[in-house]
């Protein structure tokens, strides 16, 4: 069996209070297990990522989510659909070892470039001796 790949998720809304943010991101966590995760959870605090285009007031919900290789193409597709209802989300998913991936209303990966994000996160699990 191939090795999770641990992700973390973090969701921007330029237009949600806290407890309307904190509620999505529950519906988010739940609807990511729905689709297969191996597991996920709410990431605490609420700290803007590094790099994160935005203001103050943006917040920020996090999740920290673990998913078998195989299963990284279908949650490109399901955020590429979640960020466009409405279209003020925009969701970052970081891994531990720098990659980086950014979903907007604005933009939507090809097939290639998801099987390309997919093979880079793969990449260290096939190196390892």
């Amino acid at each position: 069996m191939m090795d999770e790949i641990r992700l973390e998720l973090f969701i921007f809304d330029t237009e949600l209070g806290d407890d309307r943010l904190d509620q999505l991101t529950r519906t988010l966590m739940r609807d990511l297990c729905d689709l297969g995760a191996e597991s996920v959870e709410k990431t605490p605090g609420r700290e803007i990522p590094k790099g994160a285009k935005g203001l103050e007031s943006i917040l920020v919900g996090g999740l920290t989510l673990s998913v078998l290789p195989e299963f990284m193409p279908k949650l490109v597709e399901f955020l590429q659909v979640w960020v466009q209802r409405p279209n003020t989300r925009t969701v970052k998913i970081k891994t531990k070892n720098g990659i980086e991936v950014e979903f907007t209303p604005q933009k939507r990966m090809t097939t290639d470039e998801i099987a390309e994000f997919v093979k880079k996160l793969d990449a260290p699990q096939i190196l390892r001796p």
